[in-house]
């Protein structure tokens, strides 16, 4: 499906989750109610409408995590 950005495998209440685009909720409600539905083995679905990104970040951090007890619990 065109509209899927990302498809994650999860732990927890939810087996997967999808990141989608599309273009109105019209859009939204036939991807979901046609498409999505029609996947042997999706028994559920639930939808999350996202409002706002309050942060995003795109890679991962250069530099070491510091000991949260401190230089103390450091091997030497």
């Amino acid at each position: 499906m065109p509209e899927v950005l990302t498809c994650l495998h999860l732990t927890g209440r939810y087996d997967y989750m999808l990141h989608v685009a599309v273009r109105d909720i019209e859009h939204l409600r036939e991807l979901v109610a046609r498409s999505i539905a029609a996947i042997d083995g999706v028994e559920k679905q639930e939808t999350f409408l996202v409002l706002s990104t309050v942060k995003e970040e795109t890679g991962f951090p250069t530099t070491p995590l510091q000991d949260p007890l401190g230089p103390a619990n450091e091997e030497a």
